[in-house]
C-alpha cells in the first residue's frame, strides 16, 4: 500500500475548473465603479434626447389629432352653411358626428367617453373638461358671428355660431387651438383681443408654442410673436405658470 500522505487530501474533479470560473467572473471594486460612471454618463449624455424626442412625438400627436377635428369641423360647416356652433347649450364636440362616433358608442354616457382624442397629452391628462378649445368672436356686427337665445328645460342659453366658410382671411383666422387651464377648468373657447371681452387663454405646451388650426385648413406652431400678430395671447404655460405680457 502506498503512503496516505503522498495522495492529499481528495479533491472533486471538478473543483480546479469550478475555482478558475469564479475567478474570471469576478469584478474589483474599481472596475465596479467605473462601469458605474459610464453608466451615469451615458444617461446624463442620452436623457436630454430622449425627453426632446418624446415632446417632439407628442407635439406631431397634438398637430394631427388638431387637423382631424379641423376636417370634422370644414365637414360640418360644408353642411350648415358655413356655420359652426362654438359656444352653445352643449360642447362643441357634440356637434360634430365624426368626433362623437370616435370618442364614445351610442347611448354611453359622456363622462366614460376618451377624452385624449380631443386634446392634448403633453401635461394633464384631458378631461370632460380639458379639451381643445374654438375661438369664441362676438363680432355679431360683422356677419359672420351670431347669438341666439334657446330654451332647454326652462332655461335661457346663449349659443354662438361662426361663419368660418365665408372668412375674407380664413389663413389668418385661428379657430382651434389648445386652451389654457385656469383654476382647474379649461375653456371650451378663447377670445381674441379685439373682440374686448377679455383675454384669449391657450396654453404653450410645446417648447413655448401653441398648436392652432386656422379656418383655411392649414396648422401652426405660434410662438409669442405670431401670437401677438393674431391678436391672440396665451396665458399660461405647461407648468401652469402664468405668462404676463
Amino acid at each position: 500500500m502506498f503512503p496516505r500522505s503522498s495522495f492529499g487530501p481528495r479533491r472533486h474533479p471538478g473543483f480546479f475548473a469550478s475555482t478558475v470560473r469564479r475567478d474570471a467572473c469576478a469584478f474589483t471594486v474599481t472596475e465596479l465603479l467605473v462601469i458605474l460612471g459610464l453608466v451615469a454618463v451615458l444617461c446624463v449624455v442620452l436623457f436630454p434626447g430622449i425627453k426632446r424626442a418624446r415632446e417632439q412625438a407628442q407635439a406631431a400627436e397634438c398637430a394631427v389629432k388638431l387637423r382631424w377635428i379641423g376636417n370634422e369641423l370644414l365637414t360640418y360647416a360644408t353642411e350648415h352653411q358655413g356655420w359652426v356652433k362654438v359656444s352653445a347649450a352643449n360642447r362643441w364636440y357634440t356637434y360634430l358626428p365624426g368626433v362623437v362616433s370616435t370618442l364614445k358608442a351610442p347611448g354611453v354616457a359622456w363622462a366614460t367617453a376618451d377624452f385624449r382624442k380631443i386634446g392634448c397629452l403633453t401635461g394633464k391628462p384631458p378631461t370632460i373638461s380639458h379639451t381643445y378649445g374654438l375661438l369664441l368672436n362676438t363680432q355679431t356686427h360683422d356677419g359672420l358671428s351670431r347669438m341666439e337665445e334657446v330654451n332647454i328645460g326652462g332655461s335661457i342659453f346663449r349659443e354662438w355660431s361662426d361663419r368660418i366658410l365665408l372668412r375674407p382671411q380664413p389663413g389668418s383666422y385661428p379657430f382651434l387651438a389648445d386652451t389654457a387651464i385656469s383654476d382647474g377648468n379649461q375653456g371650451s373657447y378663447f377670445y381674441t383681443r379685439k373682440d374686448g371681452e377679455g383675454w384669449s387663454r391657450l396654453c404653450a405646451r410645446h417648447s413655448g408654442k401653441v398648436n392652432v388650426w386656422f379656418a383655411d385648413g392649414h396648422l401652426e406652431a405660434c410662438d409669442e410673436a405670431r401670437l401677438r400678430a393674431l391678436n391672440v395671447l396665451y396665458v399660461r404655460d405647461n407648468e401652469g405658470r402664468e405668462k404676463k405680457f
